[in-house]
């Protein structure tokens, strides 16, 4: 799987053959579904940040993972039932599904984290610079060939995080969204996340042959326990959310999740990986939208500046995968 097609909070990336079907030509999609539905799913997953991001004002990031993965679950279940499908996993890929839902589970826990103590903006531009990481992992642990454009690019990406993470000794200590600004805490913890999901990028890669909606439901399963256990063990705090608001967002958050996975699948299935993979950066620009609309949320312009660098040195990178497989 090319690194362009992997992509926002581990969930959030195509586990479905990304080239076109064979179909006769009077059976043949719309040209536009393809690029309509990656579309789509970006703007599911926007909102379900945004809807997490609300959930984080009154509860903690681990219960706005417990509560978002059971409604998760429960609706790749139904599927899973409907569709006839098997939960079994083969022995000899069990031990690569633990190592990808302990991946993802730890990437949206160190997310969902720099999401609750940053502005979304911010904290998501650092997490979509895992195609980057996924491109150093994937040089380093899958002995894949590094070319010297994609490595520029990579090297580039980087300039793009300073823009966001904005460090005092280079932009200064007083400015319009100096009190916004993240911790080192949430910043490290947001290059965590990112660095997560270029493991599950890794992981999922090895487990080609499992049904994407099977991984799914043993990752949401695996959220679900790791959260609450979580929750007992370390935090010993539970909140049980109280306005239809939070309730709706709750909600929201797992159905998002769950409707926008299904989408993205179904979008490279019909799009070409070249253009679905770059649609998918649509996901930011709908959350610097809606973290503004919505949130209220004071965005620094060197954060749309960055954005831009590092959405266009991951879709390079994509692009140029694409081209070589």
């Amino acid at each position: 799987m090319s690194i362009g097609t992997e992509k926002r909070v581990s969930e959030g990336q195509p586990l479905l053959p990304t080239t076109s079907a064979d179909v006769k030509d009077e059976h043949r999609p719309h040209a536009l579904l393809g690029i309509s539905c990656v579309a789509l799913s970006a703007v599911c997953f926007s909102l379900m940040s945004t809807m997490v991001k609300f959930n984080t004002y009154t509860m903690t990031s681990i219960e706005a993972i417990f509560w978002r993965s059971i409604v998760a679950i429960t609706l790749n279940y139904v599927c899973i039932w409907y569709s006839g499908k098997t939960l079994y996993v083969a022995p000899e890929d069990r031990l690569m599904l633990f190592y990808r839902c302990l991946a993802g589970f730890s990437s949206i826990s160190f997310a969902f984290y720099a999401l609750s103590q940053m502005v979304l903006a911010d904290s998501s531009c650092i997490v979509f610079t895992s195609p980057v990481w996924t491109f150093f992992l994937g040089a380093c642990l899958l002995h894949e060939r590094i070319d010297v454009p994609s490595f520029a690019c990579a090297v580039l990406s980087f300039a793009g995080l300073i823009c966001v993470v904005r460090p005092g000794f280079i932009f200064g200590y007083s400015h319009a969204t100096a009190q916004s600004d993240g911790s080192w805490i949430a910043i490290g913890s947001a290059m965590l996340g990112a660095i997560g999901q270029a493991f599950v990028f890794i992981t999922v890669r090895k487990l080609k042959g499992i049904d994407f909606m099977v991984i799914v439901h043993y990752f949401m399963l695996f959220s679900m326990f790791g959260s609450l256990a979580y929750m007992l063990l370390v935090q010993r705090v539970f909140v049980v959310p109280s306005t239809v608001g939070v309730w709706f967002c709750v909600f929201g958050s797992g159905v998002f999740t769950f409707v926008g996975q299904l989408l993205l699948t179904k979008g490279f299935q019909l799009e070409k990986a070249g253009i679905a993979s770059v649609m998918r950066y649509l996901d930011v620009v709908c959350v610097f939208i809606w973290d503004y609309l919505l949130l209220g949320e004071k965005i620094n312009y060197w954060s749309v500046v960055g954005a831009v660098i590092i959405c266009t040195c991951a879709a390079v990178i994509a692009l140029r995968k694409v081209h070589k497989s």
